[in-house]
């Protein structure tokens, strides 16, 4: 994971952004938290330099340069379907797959199911049906995606974070983190990660308006698959309602940068 936050560093870098909007999803999501992490600890340090420079010299601050002038800014974080932890998004995978296979017993029956294996399949497809993607027909970037995992979509194509768990950037109380940037939750109404997976991203941001939540009806974890549209137009009004309150410098560029898992 480290070597994927530090890959996002040298993009933002690279693409010589000075504020932007960060998305992730699913694991992207955990990424793009990591890399605010990161780049929220930074700053502490840097800020603790520019003190203790300050009390030496009896805050004469002439030929000092404030390191907060080089930060580059991300005006919000939006983390679309991610957890805090993949071990409970497992637990819930494997409870949800249950109640399917309580639900439609009689249906799998009726299917001719007759060896565990092919009762298995079918339920995975059931469950892909109900709380991953709700769409007719599965997209093709998502078909490309979980051909490339050898046809594992989740939770195994994850077992090398499986014990990751979402944290704040210090033992601090998370309402004492102000340097993290306005952040909107989103996932689906029948998401797999559901809320008992995300519930812990309140404690960890601290209170409203730090961050706020959107549920999105009839979708599951690939919300900007299953309706597109609204999912572009809840982005856009995200955006651009930070673009408004937010002081507008002169700047080299910005933009928005989205990670997928």
């Amino acid at each position: 994971m480290e070597q994927s936050v530090q890959d996002l560093e040298a993009l933002i870098k690279a693409l010589d952004l000075e504020s932007f909007h960060l998305l992730g999803h699913s694991y992207g999501g955990v990424l793009a938290f990591e890399y605010m992490k990161k780049q929220e600890q930074q700053e502490q340090q840097q800020q603790r330099v520019l003190t203790a420079h300050q009390n030496q010299n009896h805050n004469q601050m002439t030929n000092y340069n404030n390191p907060r002038n080089n930060v580059v800014v991300a005006k919000s974080l939006i983390l679309s379907n991610s957890p805090t932890s993949f071990a409970q998004s497992s637990e819930e995978h494997a409870r949800l797959l249950l109640e399917l296979q309580q639900l439609h017993a009689p249906d799998l029956e009726h299917d001719g199911c007759s060896t565990k294996e092919e009762e298995l399949r079918r339920l995975e497809q059931l469950f892909f049906e109900t709380h991953e993607c709700r769409t007719p027909r599965t997209p093709e970037p998502l078909a490309r995606a979980i051909r490339k995992c050898h046809g594992a979509a989740w939770p195994s194509a994850h077992q090398d974070i499986f014990h990751y768990h979402a944290a704040a950037a210090s033992a601090t109380h998370a309402s004492e983190h102000t340097n993290m940037p306005p952040t909107l939750l989103i996932r689906g109404e029948y998401d797999f990660v559901t809320e008992s997976c995300t519930r812990s991203w309140f404690d960890i941001l601290g209170r409203p308006p730090l961050w706020k939540e959107t549920v999105l009806s009839n979708c599951a974890h690939y919300p900007h698959l299953e309706d597109g549209a609204r999912y572009g137009t809840l982005l856009e009004d995200h955006c651009s309602s930070l673009e408004k309150v937010q002081d507008e410098r002169p700047s080299r560029q910005q933009g928005a940068i989205q990670i997928c898992s």
